[in-house]
């Protein structure tokens, strides 16, 4: 069973703990609001110091007061959670008697009460830790320093059964799947999600003096993100000349344009297909369409091409030069397969950091101007310019992009576009 919800007893709660005594701001008690009107998914985005770990503390007490319930407080680290312990403990030894009413298993980082309910903290980075279990109430605190496949794997299978809620609570980390939820959350046709926006300058009870210096002293994108936070492009972003506001179009006119589709085959990875407009006077690109799925089979692009293709044909194809590599599913490479479909592909062999760098200078050139444009119909395109990323970790090797399987296969096969387009050949002849 879902929690129960009730506001008075929170309020009741809340000041028995202390807790609205401890300067709570509106954002935080608009969040309590909605909470309380039943919104499950809740994806709260604040700057550094805007209340995030106590409010979580005390919602996992809150809970804790009901019967047989099974809570989890899930941060990318043991010690992150350990964070909100520190809250929690007090808060709960403030309306229950320990021993009595509740037992601490401080090895297991367990809170267990004696009507059955447990509050337990739980690292991401253990990701074996979070299988097998339904919760009622799911709290990840700097949810966007997870990996979404902790999430779609691990985490949100938990509701499941239960049809628990589950409370985001996280300073931004580039454009990747929290962007995409607290877009949801946007939304008003939605029930079950909500999402909120909080500054750390708009916190009142901050010094607005040590915000000024803090300001003076750190780098504008450090800033942007972790005290505005915004999502702001990925501190790795392999394109980081690409914006929004030079580079996406609406609905621009290309009726006069030739058309190329490029693709990036998949299967259990998705294949990823762009439809680029290109004007051979003025050497632009337009992207104007995308279409990327999980588990297309051949067949599948084959409909697609078909189904896109413009009145006066593909001036070409374009795919991986791997794509004449054989596929399992039908024994027969992507390039093969398509040339007996009459759909010939062409390829070129190009490595991957002289691609990136192609596409770099389409994007922005050394007289400053650019060449590369998309259309505000293709937003999973759009977010991959923003989170295609290098790795973070030492010792990787950065001058390739990661392979994070969301935002690699569009932008590898806008690559292929443009190894094959500026490959300093002759384009051919523009037939149907």
């Amino acid at each position: 069973m879902a929690l129960a919800l009730n506001r008075e007893i929170f309020d009741a709660l809340a000041e028995v703990t202390g807790f609205y005594g401890e300067k709570v701001h509106k954002p935080q008690m608009a969040f309590i609001d909605a909470f309380f009107k039943g919104k499950r998914f809740c994806i709260n985005v604040w700057g550094r110091r805007g209340g995030k770990t106590m409010l979580m503390a005390m919602l996992g007490v809150y809970a804790a007061l009901q019967s047989d319930k099974n809570i989890w407080v899930v941060s990318k680290t043991y010690e992150l959670a350990g964070k909100v312990w520190a809250y929690m403990l007090p808060f709960m030894r403030a309306v229950m008697v320990e021993g009595r009413d509740f037992k601490v298993k401080e090895s297991k980082l367990m809170v267990v009460t004696k009507w059955g309910t447990t509050i337990q903290l739980k690292s991401a980075d253990h990701p074996d830790s979070l299988i097998g279990e339904g919760n009622d109430l799911l709290i990840i605190d700097e949810a966007a320093t997870l990996k979404e496949r902790i999430w779609l794997q691990y985490l949100e299978p938990t509701l499941l059964d239960t049809l628990g809620t589950c409370v985001f609570i996280t300073t931004p980390r580039g454009y990747n799947w929290i962007f995409n939820l607290f877009e949801l959350g946007q939304d008003k046709h939605e029930t079950d999600y909500w999402s909120s926006h909080f500054t750390s300058e708009n916190n009142p009870y901050l010094s607005k003096k040590e915000l000024e210096r803090i300001k003076r002293t750190t780098d504008p994108l450090v800033w942007r993100q972790e005290y505005l936070a915004e999502f702001v492009a990925f501190a790795h972003q392999v394109y980081s000349t690409f914006t929004r506001e030079k580079h996406v179009l609406a609905s621009p006119d290309i009726a006069e344009w030739s058309v190329t589709v490029a693709i990036d085959p998949g299967l259990a990875n998705p294949t990823a297909m762009l439809w680029i407009a290109h004007n051979r006077v003025t050497d632009e690109d337009i992207i104007f369409r995308e279409h990327i799925e999980s588990g297309m089979l051949f067949p599948d692009v084959l409909r697609k091409l078909i189904e896109y293709k413009p009145d006066g044909g593909y001036e070409t194809m374009v795919c991986d030069i791997a794509g004449k590599a054989r596929g399992q599913e039908t024994g027969r490479s992507f390039y093969g397969w398509m040339g007996e479909h009459d759909m010939d592909f062409d390829a070129q062999k190009v490595g991957i950091v002289d691609g990136v760098n192609r596409v770099r200078g389409r994007l922005l050139n050394v007289e400053g101007k650019t060449h590369l444009y998309i259309t505000d119909d293709c937003p999973k395109t759009i977010r991959a310019f923003e989170g295609y990323h290098y790795p973070e970790k030492e010792g990787e090797q950065k001058e390739l992009p990661e392979k994070d399987g969301v935002h690699d296969h569009s932008m590898d096969a806008l690559r292929y576009y443009t190894a094959w387009r500026y490959a300093g050949h002759e384009a051919k002849e523009w037939s149907a």
